[in-house]
């Protein structure tokens, strides 16, 4: 019985597996795509992104964000992937998303504050840095923000650095209140 079981178990991952696209995205033109916004735009349940070396983060892009769906977003493993603010929203149970050899750091101007955003189901990230925005010094300066901030779902963190932004010091011609850094990792329990 138990091996029967094992068989269908194995006959199922066999199937969803064949079902799943790798998408290649490399900044210098050498994949399918050449914009990480364009590979999520078309990526379906269970596919995976493979991004190669290079920077997909510009500062007036909106946020990466994977909605609905399980998917794997992963550097190629010979370079740094530097990506803007991702985050993770799932309304739908039983999604999964892995993310794997990336660095993310707020951009600047759009996007979420956090390096990851993670609101509702499963994440699991290796080998990645997630950094939050830095503070602002003007003149309602900002502090800095979380590298990683959970709302929801679950987050597994392995071989992984989370950084808060920096604060902000006293601004030199003006004097500006300095502002505090962000925590690395926020985690908010909503009802």
């Amino acid at each position: 019985m138990r091996t029967c079981w094992q068989s269908l178990l194995a006959l199922a991952l066999l199937v969803s597996a064949a079902r799943a696209d790798v998408l290649v995205v490399d900044a210098s033109g050498g994949g399918e795509d050449i914009m990480l916004q364009d590979a999520l735009a078309v990526a379906q349940d269970g596919d995976t992104i493979l991004l190669r070396p290079g920077n997909y983060a510009f500062p007036f892009e909106p946020p990466f964000d994977i909605t609905d769906r399980s998917l794997t977003l992963a550097g190629d493993g010979t370079g740094v992937v530097e990506i803007g603010s991702i985050g993770v929203v799932q309304n739908v149970p039983g999604k999964r998303v892995v993310l794997r050899g990336l660095t993310a750091t707020h951009p600047g101007f759009t996007g979420h504050s956090e390096g990851l955003l993670v609101q509702g189901g499963e994440v699991l990230v290796e080998d990645c840095q997630f950094k939050g925005r830095d503070g602002t010094d003007a003149i309602f300066g900002t502090p800095g923000l979380p590298g990683v901030r959970v709302d929801s779902g679950h987050l597994l963190l392995v071989r992984s650095t989370v950084q808060g932004g920096r604060g902000q010091s006293m601004a030199g011609f003006f004097v500006f209140p300095a502002t505090p850094g962000g925590p690395g990792l926020v985690v908010s329990l909503r009802a």
